[in-house]
Parts: structure tokens; C-alpha cells; sequence
């Protein structure tokens, strides 16, 4: 279908903006009329040039002279200048603010489009958001919805031009209807061929998406490994194989700056070539007003036509992005994160999880007939090898993943009957990667309570054995820490992460990892800490490391996917 782009993009416009629609089409109206005020004007005015005298005057500057009468205007060479300019200048005005509401609704748009982005990803299941590609949402966010913004532009401009073309074309209908219909039909016959043309761009718009995904997925990983790639030696391999992905965007890119030139290179002087053949055709001095009014209307008609056309088409070239945005928002919306259920405020007993079973798949199993209780005020921990699942059991109490089967419990309450979010109001998590913001230390740490002031922040990162560091940078509490914590080491990044989690003052603190990168002195002090914590708050210990484990009040070995508790008789020899 060849006008399906414009229709989508034209009714996900007015389901967003119907206000704005309505009051664009006022505005175009009213232009409208002084369009067609200023066409009017320009005949009385090239019919008094002619004739001075007024003696074969047209039917219409007869009807502006009684106007002129009426208002005991003189009928002169000013008189008739001051009414096409005023015209002329009312319809600038009422241009612009068209203009500018065209604008308005694009920007609302695409602030609307990046809500409903943000909503939707930021409130779906991790399960979900774990599915999508970096690349993809990078790339939305940075290109496809400045596509989606120039593609709604379009559309609106197509919708404004259209309605000034009946005025423009209106005029020299009245003036002489044979000649401009047949004007009309020439237009028509070397416009539609360039309808065709929107198929082409719409499958340039899906490689150039397509390419455009991949390209960002991939620079942004090799941003992200640039120190392994360094370590490897493989700068010149990897510069090629990017370099190579963004020819080939580039190229697409190409194409389709190349599509929204063919129209105004082509159709502009094709359909004058055409106004000039049918004027030359029937041209003599006594029709001259007559011609300079429908020339006026006929010359005004080319631009809009051709930008109507061109607009066409770039609403084809855009669509896949629109498409690409549309069914990232959906997909999100039927996995959304749920705030009905019980309010979870505290721990009165305890996490049991009963005959839980997970995995993504039959053949990747992490977890089997999972039996195991966390006490409230206990330090649990769960140790085995890397990489064997041991994380898993956080996403689980969470609520980030769902059991396969068997349940999970807050107290007696199955987790599926509570509020999720407001389990995870009450929790601090530090994550196995300690991500840091590109701010200060302070702002990384109130973060998570921003009604945190510096005395406070000071105390808590003093108890895990922070504070010299902290204090001893130039900067102090606000000393950046660059882009991912990288200005930091490893141990002061999980150091920063732990007290973040801190400051939220949980009900339950999970560690997963957290002082894997931290010095032995270091560690003890904090494990220390976390066990005279524990009297009030329930912590979750995940750790490869049984030394971290010697506080814990119970400890969980995963092996065979399984967790099997170690009673403390097997326990303390492994330390």
C-alpha cells in the first residue's frame, strides 16, 4: 500500500496530539484565507498595470473596486500595492505560526514517544528488559526518534500543504477552470510515478534500522572491552570491523539523503516546463491579468506538490524506525512489572523457598527442588564456583525471575500475592558489578536516599572502612568517579557500591560479590560490621569465597544444582 506510512503516522499523531491537530487545522484555515486574499489581490493589481484606466477590468477587481468605493479608497497604483502586500505579509505571519505549531507537535511527540519508551522499559520485567538488545534501545533513543520526530513533521506538513494546495489551486479554478484542470492532470500524471518510490525508501529505512542497531551494539562494546582489546593487541582488527559496519550505515544513509533530493530536483522544473508549454500554448495580452493570477496560484501549487510528494516518501523511509519503537513500547507493555499485591514492610520471620526450580530452559537448569528457609536477622550465605548460579537465587527473591515451578515466601505470604516494588523499597542490593554513576561519591551514595547529608554519608562509609580514602582525595565526598567508577579501583568501587546500598537503610541487605576486589583487612572490618548489622537487619551473602562466609549464621553450597546446607562441624575446617 502505497500511502500505509502516512496513514500510520498520521493517526499515531492525532492519538497523541489530538488538541494540537485541531488547532493546527484552525491556523490552516485561517492562512488559507489569506492565501487566497493575496491571490486575489494580485489580479486587480496586474489589472490595473495593464490598464491604468480600468476599462476591461476582470469581474473580480470589479468587485475590489466597489470595495475601494465603498471606503472612499482611490484607485491607484499604491492603493492596489499596500492590498497585495498586506495580504502577502498576513499570510507570512499565519505561515509561521503554522510552522511553529508543526514544530510544537513534533517536539511533544517525540517527548511523548520517549515517555512511553521509558515507561515501558523501565517498569518491565527484568526477564523481559534482559531479552533486548543495548544496541537496539541505544539506538532508538539517539537516531530512530529524531527519525520519528522529521517522519511526524512530515506528516503534519503534508497534512497543512495539502489543504493550502485546494486554496492555491482554487483561485485559477475561477478564473479559468478548463485550463487549470488540465494543468491539474499534468501535475498528476508526472506526480505519481514518485509515489512508487516509497516502497524503495521504506526497505532502505529497514536496512538502515537494521544496520543502525547492530553498529551501536557493536561500537559500544568494543568501548566497553577496550582494555582487553588493548591487552590482546587487536586495536587494528577491531577499527576495521567497526569501520567496515559504519560504511556500510553510511551508505544506507546515502540512499536515503539521496530519495528526499529526487523530487525537488525533478518534479519542480518538470511541472513548470508544463505550466510554461499550456501558457505558451494560449497566451495574448489581453488574458494577461487573467494569466498572472492563475501563474501566481499555479507557481505557489509546484513547491507544495513537490514537498507533499518528497514528504511521502520520507514518511516511507522512516516508518521501519517508527515500527522499531512501536514494537519495543508493546512488547514491554505485556511483560510489565506489577504493583498490585500485599505492601511487604518488614521481615517478621522469614524467605522460604519451597521445591523451587529454575532455569531459561530444559537444558540450562541453575537451580533444582530448592528447599532452604533465610532467617530474619541472620547473615545466609551462598557459596560455590563462579559462574554456576549462584546469583540466581537474588533474582528469584527479588521477583526479577519467576520460578519454573515451586514458591517462594515472604513470612507466609507467597511472593506472586505481593506488592514486588515494595519488597524492593526495602531491600540495599549490591550487584556482582558495582556500577558507579558519572558524578561524585556523594551523589552515587544518595542515590539511593537522597536525604542523606554529608555527616551521615561520612559515618557510614567510616563503618566499612572508606572514609580515609574518601577524605583523603582532593576533592573528598565530591571527588568524580568517572564514567562506570573507572577513575576508582576495583575495592573502592564495591567500597562506594556497599555504602549505597547502606544508605537506604534496608529491612534486607543482599551482598552478591560485594567484597570480592577488597584487601583481607578490609574485609574483616566490613564482615564484621555486616554481623553486628545482621541484629537488626537480614542480610543475603553470595560469594565463590568461603572466608566471607565465617560470620554467616547459616551457609548454602550449591553443587549438582542444588543447595545443600553446611552444618558447622563441616564448615570451619574449609576456613
Amino acid at each position: 500500500m502505497l500511502l500505509q506510512s502516512l496513514i500510520f503516522f498520521l493517526k499515531k499523531n492525532i492519538e497523541r496530539n489530538p488538541r494540537k491537530f485541531i488547532f493546527l487545522i484552525f491556523l490552516v484555515i485561517i492562512e488559507s484565507l489569506f492565501v487566497m486574499a493575496s491571490f486575489a489581490a494580485v489580479v486587480p493589481f496586474a489589472d490595473f498595470i495593464v490598464d491604468p484606466e480600468l476599462k476591461k477590468a476582470n469581474q473580480f477587481t470589479k468587485y475590489i473596486i466597489s470595495i475601494f468605493s465603498f471606503y472612499s479608497i482611490n484607485l491607484n497604483y499604491i492603493s492596489f500595492s499596500v492590498l497585495f502586500v498586506i495580504t502577502v505579509i498576513l499570510t507570512s505571519i499565519f505561515s509561521a505560526l503554522i510552522l511553529f505549531q508543526i514544530y510544537k507537535i513534533v517536539m511533544d511527540f517525540k517527548v511523548s514517544l520517549a515517555n512511553d519508551l521509558l515507561s515501558s522499559i523501565l517498569f518491565s520485567k527484568w526477564s523481559h528488559l534482559n531479552s533486548l538488545k543495548q544496541g537496539q534501545i541505544l539506538n532508538i533513543f539517539t537516531k530512530e526518534i529524531q527519525y520519528v520526530g522529521s517522519a511526524t513533521r512530515a506528516t503534519a506538513q503534508i497534512f497543512s500543504n495539502i489543504f493550502k494546495l485546494f486554496i492555491y489551486l482554487y483561485v485559477p479554478f475561477l478564473i479559468n477552470a478548463k485550463f487549470t484542470l488540465q494543468v491539474i492532470i499534468a501535475f498528476l500524471i508526472i506526480g505519481i510515478p514518485f509515489l512508487y518510490l516509497s516502497n524503495y525508501a521504506k526497505r532502505v529505512g529497514e536496512k538502515r534500522t537494521f544496520h543502525a542497531n547492530s553498529t551501536i551494539d557493536k561500537l559500544s562494546e568494543s568501548y566497553h572491552a577496550i582494555k582487553l582489546i588493548l591487552g590482546f593487541n587487536l586495536s587494528a582488527k577491531t577499527k576495521k570491523n567497526n569501520l567496515s559496519m559504519i560504511k556500510t550505515l553510511e551508505n544506507l544513509e546515502l540512499k536515503a539523503v539521496m530519495l528526499s533530493y529526487i523530487i525537488p530536483l525533478t518534479f519542480k522544473p518538470a511541472a513548470i516546463v508544463v505550466i510554461l508549454i499550456f501558457f505558451g500554448g494560449t497566451f495574448s495580452t489581453a488574458k494577461i491579468p487573467e494569466f498572472v493570477g492563475i501563474f501566481w496560484g499555479m507557481y505557489g501549487a509546484i513547491p507544495l506538490v513537490s514537498t507533499i510528494l518528497n514528504n511521502i516518501l520520507l514518511t516511507s523511509n522512516f516508518y521501519p524506525s517508527f515500527k522499531q519503537i512501536d514494537n519495543v513500547i508493546n512488547d514491554c507493555k505485556n511483560y510489565p512489572e506489577t504493583d498490585k499485591g500485599k505492601k511487604f514492610d518488614k521481615l517478621d520471620k522469614k524467605i522460604q523457598l519451597e521445591n523451587v526450580n529454575f532455569g531459561y530452559n530444559d537444558e540450562k537448569i541453575f537451580i533444582k527442588n530448592c528447599n532452604l528457609d533465610i532467617l530474619k536477622n541472620n547473615i545466609t550465605s551462598f557459596v560455590g564456583k563462579t559462574g554456576i548460579g549462584k546469583s540466581t537465587i537474588i533474582d528469584l527473591i527479588l521477583g526479577l525471575q519467576t520460578p519454573n515451578s515451586g514458591i517462594i515466601y515472604y513470612d507466609n505470604h507467597k511472593i506472586e500475592n505481593i506488592n514486588l516494588k515494595s519488597i524492593r523499597d526495602r531491600v540495599g542490593l549490591v550487584p556482582q558489578d558495582p556500577l558507579l554513576f558519572n558524578t561524585t561519591i556523594k551523589e552515587n551514595i544518595r542515590w539511593a536516599n537522597p536525604e542523606l547529608d554529608d555527616d551521615a554519608i561520612l559515618k557510614i562509609l567510616d563503618k566499612i572502612d572508606a572514609k580515609k580514602f574518601v577524605e583523603s582525595s582532593k576533592y573528598g565526598l565530591d571527588t568524580y568517579v568517572g564514567e562506570r567508577g573507572l577513575n576508582l579501583s576495583g575495592g573502592q568501587r564495591q567500597k562506594i557500591a556497599l555504602a549505597r546500598a547502606l544508605a537506604k537503610k534496608p529491612n534486607i541487605l543482599i551482598l552478591d560479590e560485594a567484597l570480592s576486589s577488597i584487601d583481607v583487612k578490609s574485609s574483616e572490618i566490613i564482615n564484621k560490621y555486616l554481623k553486628e548489622l545482621s541484629n537488626f537487619v537480614t542480610i543475603i551473602n553470595i560469594t565463590h569465597e568461603i572466608d566471607h562466609c565465617k560470620y554467616s549464621d547459616k551457609v548454602f553450597l550449591l553443587k549438582n544444582k542444588s543447595f545443600v546446607e553446611i552444618k558447622n562441624s563441616e564448615f570451619k575446617p574449609l576456613l
